[in-house]
């Protein structure tokens, strides 16, 4: 089935499995997958000193999602260096430069500055279980 004309739907679409139970899901088009996270890490401006922390709260090859821990001066369109470590078994550091795309609150929206689509570390983090 073509699933185009749902992929911006406002509320979850009801469908039915061929067991004939009916339930809501909701479709998603992403580019890149987009996986859950709970890493902690540090941002910093590139133009001036000011730094905090961060909670990476979702990750794909284009970019991050994360919480900042306190108030900040983020706007849209900042540049900033975010640094964290995967919790895989080899507790990868990342070091990724990411451009602001929204802000809400202490929840920040990012896109990598320069996406790497060949960061093997990043790209064996985000294989779907």
């Amino acid at each position: 089935m073509n699933v185009e004309s749902f992929l911006h739907a406002r509320r979850p679409i009801k469908v039915q499995c061929g067991c004939g139970n009916a339930f809501p899901i909701r479709l998603e088009g992403r580019k890149y997958y987009r996986k859950d996270a709970e890493l902690p890490g540090t941002y910093a401006y590139v133009e001036n000193t000011q730094a905090g922390r961060l909670v990476v709260e979702t990750l794909s090859f284009s970019g991050i999602g994360f919480r900042t821990m306190g108030p900040h001066t983020i706007h849209v369109e900042d540049l900033l260096l975010v640094s964290f470590t995967l919790d895989n078994a080899k507790q990868t550091p990342m070091k990724k430069w990411v451009v602001v795309r929204w802000v809400n609150d202490r929840r920040i929206g990012t896109e990598f500055h320069d996406i790497d689509l060949y960061d093997k570390e990043m790209g064996v983090y985000l294989m779907p279980i």
